[in-house]
């Protein structure tokens, strides 16, 4: 009875422990997808993204890498499936977390990613950090987003 109880007593000190891990600020960059201002855009239409990050050293690289993987294919070998925004300058700054939000307007950014000759393209957005470290953060995704191209 006494050893189930130091068991008991044991693995109860271990969950304390484990919760208490400062704030989840790790080494590696961190992004998590958090919403989107629409999954349906119309044409001329903006969109914006908000994101969540985090890192323990704060030495975020100075771009944030945005990869649209379309559901079409596009006969232009010369078409870019992807852009980098600015990152905010955070150096100097540790446990560093915050949200971000990356707007795109529809002449200017979506127009570079838009191929293909249908009027209704669908497609997913995917989010990376590197830090000047060279530890790059997990990809989030946005949800399934519809554009229309006309």
């Amino acid at each position: 009875m006494k050893l189930h109880t130091f068991i008991g007593l044991a693995g109860l000190a271990v969950m304390v422990v484990a919760g208490c891990k400062k704030d989840g600020i790790t080494t590696k960059p961190k992004l998590t997808f958090k919403s989107v201002s629409t999954e349906h855009i119309q044409f001329n239409q903006d969109i914006s993204f908000i994101l969540e990050f985090s890192d323990k050293e704060g030495d975020f690289d100075d771009t944030i890498r945005v990869i649209k993987e379309a559901f079409t294919l596009c006969p232009d070998e010369s078409f870019a499936d992807s852009v980098k925004w600015r990152m905010p300058d955070l150096a100097g700054r540790k446990n560093v977390q915050g949200e971000l939000e990356i707007k795109m307007s529809y002449q200017q950014d979506l127009g570079l990613l838009i191929c293909g000759l249908d009027s209704v393209q669908t497609a997913i957005f995917k989010f990376v950090i590197k830090d000047l470290a060279g530890n790059v953060s997990d990809t989030c995704f946005s949800p399934l987003i519809t554009i229309n191209k006309q």
